[in-house]
């Protein structure tokens, strides 16, 4: 799990980003949170990679269609990271 952490931190491409959020979504147990912790889950995606980074402060989702992919994805990818976040700390 630590390579998926260390992966995402320096992740700079959305589909890889997306893939390595999924990989790290799972059951966790409170006993586990110290393992998580201990591996940098939560500064990895509070401050990881610029692409990761730039995701804070951005609308979680967006209803209105746009001319480009950019902004919807980085809305999609802003959902999926708030979701694993959640998932975690919880």
């Amino acid at each position: 799990m630590g390579c998926f952490v260390k992966e995402l931190d320096k992740c700079d491409d959305t589909r890889e980003c997306k893939i390595l959020m999924g990989a790290l979504k799972w059951r966790y147990l409170s006993r586990d949170h110290e393992s998580l912790y201990k591996l940098n889950i939560f500064e990895t995606l509070h401050r990881g990679s610029d692409k990761l980074r730039r995701l804070w402060g951005k609308p979680v989702q967006l209803e209105l269609p746009y001319k480009g992919h950019s902004k919807r994805e980085g809305s999609e990818m802003t959902n999926q990271m708030l979701q694993l976040f959640d998932m975690l700390f919880m």
